[in-house]
């Protein structure tokens, strides 16, 4: 059963001033909340007096649009680092989608299946295999 949490985007022991900061706090799931993804994980490169204007490792889900880094099409379950963007984007983007979150691991895959109700179009799971698959050889083409 999916329940959600929040999660402070920077790690509140670091940047105790954001604990309460709107912006800093997004629902997640426990796990990508908890140590199995997040965990203390830094994802702040620089601060500044306000919070809108520090940068950040990860694609920020207020202040960056996902869609400018990744093509996620809804009847697909694996999210793609889009071609043709700067090497800063692609580093937020492989930092966010791969190296913190593991979005496209055989979990994750499983999960978005789960919630898109995707689980009855493929009964006997070939196709989410077939999927894993393709996300791991895309992934390699990454690293």
């Amino acid at each position: 059963m999916f329940t959600e949490s929040t999660w402070g985007l920077s790690p509140l022991f670091d940047y105790p001033q954001v604990t309460f900061e709107p912006q800093n706090l997004v629902l997640a799931c426990p796990d990508c909340n908890g140590f199995l993804y997040k965990h203390d994980k830094n994802t702040v490169i620089t601060t500044n007096s306000k919070y809108k204007d520090w940068e950040f490792s990860i694609v920020h889900p207020y202040f960056d649009d996902p869609s400018d880094y990744y093509d996620y099409k809804e009847e697909q379950i694996i999210i793609r680092i889009k071609n043709g963007i700067s090497p800063k984007m692609i580093s937020k983007a492989k930092y966010t989608c791969y190296d913190l979150f593991d979005l496209n691991s055989e979990y994750m895959l499983t999960m978005r299946q789960a919630l898109s109700g995707r689980k009855a179009l493929d009964p006997d799971g070939s196709e989410l295999d077939r999927l894993i698959q393709e996300a791991l050889d895309y992934k390699k083409t990454w690293t």
